[in-house]
């Protein structure tokens, strides 16, 4: 094989691969059906099981309808599906378009990812390398997950979906036509701003890579004007954010600043199998983060290639802050969300290898149009090795399973629900009272009996040491005739920590004034104790 030659500083850049209109169209079916297969799988109609993440996307809408401003973990991809699931399928039929929404959501999050990837194929071999590599990735992660909860944890998910089309902007850049190149560094400061508090970890990094972006062009040599569109855009995007939901951009900048200060909530308790076991994980990133810099460093040296730093060092930048919120909760399945990413951090690093070869360098032998053919080759048969290949089936009978529902008929709300369940917000339902409070944080509950919250603090695992104050005096206030207690469910004692170890105010405020007046299948249905009966307990 005859070795790259360098570069030199006059060489252009290669333009993208000219495609037919019909490859083109044959392009978009395969990785339209890819994307369906992996991210509209999971059965829209099973029975609501998991109420704590399935109440974070059911639970806020009460309170947002209601005029109060919750206490949200993740943005407003807690409330805004659940939002247009009422409006297009009516009030009985929230949680299975709910779940709609969110696949759909997965769906347009897993274009994005194409698209981004797409960006860095050079030729027709790599566009073969690149649809590999990504689809094999999709049916190796979400292939695999065939829970509405799951998908909603899924990598990419429904926060990833601003955040893809940002960088996708971002990288479509190189190459472009002047006014093209203005008008897609606007789109992505207008999308980051605008997307800010759509889920609040991904939203502070698009925000943050705006600038980044904006400061790596003019290093590079770009000039003022690749610096001034997107920071344009950003500005216009945050006072658009503000301008449409005024009283909640209050209230999420709010909650943005209460999750920094007790982000240990979350943190799982250190522990040497824990460490011993994400050692590997940390040290491959930390070794693609040194490479991608390293590369970054001498494309800057060699003043060839410079357009390309900006969009590196955004990636790297990506990776790195992905890396950083998933470590605060460092299991398999946070861990997972950085994949994509450093996914397409390694995308770009071949692109820019292939484009930019330098004398001596391994990696442009590696990127050699032959190269990537046979490693697209092998990776297949890795796929397939691995049994992901397997998952086709089922994926393929579910998906389309899911679209039958909706010629056929929707279930609805309280179809979805188990029996023991549907006893308790029929016990709910007929106390006639307006709130409730669900101290084992099986949120959906609220949602199915139609009662918001008593606290805008909907879950009490969301409660810091010195927040319980506040949602004891909310319950005080409210004085709902029933809540629910504590279950035998994961969710009721979260990485085993009860309700009396996270916040033991509230478990002793709630013993005090809520005994257990009935249990259905091990959860606890507790009733407000009478004025009279409290004074003569405490005599």
């Amino acid at each position: 094989m005859t070795p790259i030659e360098p570069a030199t500083s006059a060489a252009p850049r290669p333009a993208e691969p000219r495609l037919t209109s019909g490859e083109r169209v044959r392009i978009f079916a395969v990785v339209g059906f890819i994307a369906f297969l992996t991210a509209f799988h999971a059965p829209l109609d099973l029975p609501i099981k998991d109420l704590f993440h399935e109440g974070e996307y059911l639970a806020p809408r009460l309170l947002i309808v209601g005029a109060m401003k919750p206490l949200l973990i993740h943005g407003q991809i807690n409330y805004l599906p659940a939002q247009l699931a009422a409006s297009m399928c009516g009030p009985d039929h929230i949680v299975i378009c709910t779940r709609a929404t969110n696949s759909i959501l997965a769906v347009a999050a897993t274009l994005l990812l194409f698209a981004c990837a797409f960006a860095t194929a050079r030729s027709r071999e790599a566009l073969l390398f690149v649809g590999l590599a990504v689809s094999g990735f999709l049916l190796t992660i979400d292939g695999r997950l065939f829970s509405t909860v799951g998908m909603h944890q899924g990598s990419p998910s429904v926060r990833d979906v601003a955040l893809l089309a940002i960088l996708w902007c971002l990288m479509s850049v190189p190459g472009r036509r002047r006014a093209v190149a203005d008008l897609l560094g606007g789109a992505a400061g207008l999308i980051a701003g605008l997307s800010c508090f759509w889920a609040y970890n991904r939203g502070l990094i698009g925000v943050a890579i705006i600038p980044l972006y904006c400061v790596a062009s003019l290093i590079a040599g770009r000039g003022a004007r690749h610096a001034l569109f997107p920071l344009l855009g950003l500005g216009v995007g945050l006072v658009g954010a503000v301008a449409l939901e005024p009283d909640m951009a209050r209230q999420h900048i709010a909650n943005i600043v209460y999750w920094a200060r007790h982000g240990d909530i979350w943190r799982y308790d250190a522990s040497l199998d824990r460490i011993t076991t994400n050692i590997p994980f940390y040290l491959i990133l930390l070794s693609l983060i040194a490479v991608a810099l390293r590369r970054a460093w001498r494309l800057w040296r060699a003043k060839e290639g410079r357009e390309e730093l900006p969009i590196l060092l955004v990636l790297i930048a990506t990776v790195a802050m992905v890396a950083q919120q998933s470590s605060n909760r460092d299991d398999t399945t946070h861990l997972m969300w950085v994949v994509p990413w450093a996914l397409l951090l390694i995308l770009k690093l071949v692109e820019s290898v292939y484009t930019w070869p330098e004398s001596g360098d391994g990696w442009a032998r590696i990127a050699s149009r032959h190269s990537l053919l046979g490693g697209s080759l092998a990776g297949l048969l890795l796929l397939d090795f691995f049994g992901t290949v397997s998952y086709t089936k089922p994926m393929l009978a579910s998906s389309f399973r899911n679209l039958g529902l909706f010629v056929v008929g929707l279930p609805s709300d309280s179809d979805l629900m188990p029996p023991s369940l549907a006893q308790i917000v029929h016990a709910l339902r007929g106390s006639g009272q307006s709130c409730t409070y669900v101290f084992n944080n099986g949120g959906a509950i609220y949602h199915l009996a139609g009662q918001r919250p008593c606290s805008s603090i909907i879950y009490p695992v969301y409660a810091s040491p010195d927040s319980q104050a506040r949602v004891i005096a909310d319950l005080a206030k409210a004085r709902p005739v029933l809540v629910v207690g504590l279950s035998e469910e994961n969710f009721s004692h979260i990485d085993d920590r009860t309700l009396a170890m996270r916040t033991p105010l509230i478990a002793a405020w709630m013993e005090r004034h809520y005994p257990i007046v009935a249990r259905f299948d091990g959860t606890e249905l507790r009733g407000i104790v009478p004025p009279v009966a409290r004074v003569a307990a405490a005599r």
